[in-house]
């Protein structure tokens, strides 16, 4: 399956895929900032 990887510092959300090593999305998220 795929991976998730969060960076809370430069706040993105990376969906990588190990088997064909390749990233597959990735998305700016928003973390704790209310």
């Amino acid at each position: 399956g795929d991976k998730v990887l969060i960076f809370s510092t430069s706040q993105k959300a990376i969906l990588y895929d190990p088997v064909n090593d390749i990233i597959v999305e990735v998305a700016p998220i928003n973390i704790g900032q209310e």
